[in-house]
């Protein structure tokens, strides 16, 4: 199923859908909850004549490792360790054995199950607020939420942003 919504949302992108990005300001498509970086990587290849750049958001240390190693070889693509939420630099844990799991599908935090949400592991939480900050010289145009569960933290954290760039 996934695979018709990026072939819609490419589709959508191809026709001038997505809403320009503000003057003066990059426009950017949010990736969160980027895993291995597998859509990041296949967001960035597929948006670059468009000019926008991918931020990939991952909480989990050796997600993000992988994903930046698949970034290297592409100019538009930043992986950030981080996790989305409503409130800026606060932390969330996790079992720090998720670390030692093979990258990819296998290393998942998901808030519905709620062994995921203890543990001595932490990593730190933005909003995307945060990210796309007025004064920053970023407009969010698309935003992709994969977030196993927190994404009405991560919605509380956007308000301004969405309302702002409206982005698809």
């Amino acid at each position: 199923m996934e695979f018709k919504l990026w072939a819609l949302i490419l589709l959508i992108a191809d026709r001038g859908g997505f809403r320009r990005a503000r003057p003066g300001t990059q426009g950017w498509v949010l990736d969160a909850g980027a895993n291995n970086g597998d859509t990041a990587v296949m967001l960035a290849n597929a948006l670059r004549s468009l000019r926008l750049r991918v931020l990939a958001i991952e909480p989990l240390a050796n997600n993000v490792r992988i994903g930046r190693a698949k970034a290297q070889r592409l100019n538009n693509l930043d992986v950030m360790l981080a996790g989305l939420g409503a409130v800026n630099g606060s932390v969330v844990h996790y079992p720090k054995h998720i670390d030692d799991l093979r990258g990819g599908l296998f290393a998942q935090i998901a808030s519905f199950r709620p062994k995921d949400s203890m543990g001595n592991g932490t990593y730190p939480v933005v909003t995307i607020d945060t990210l796309f900050d007025a004064k920053e010289d970023r407009s969010l145009v698309l935003a992709h939420l994969d977030l196993e569960g927190r994404e009405p933290d991560a919605l509380r954290g956007a308000n301004a942003t969405f309302q702002r760039d409206r982005p698809v």
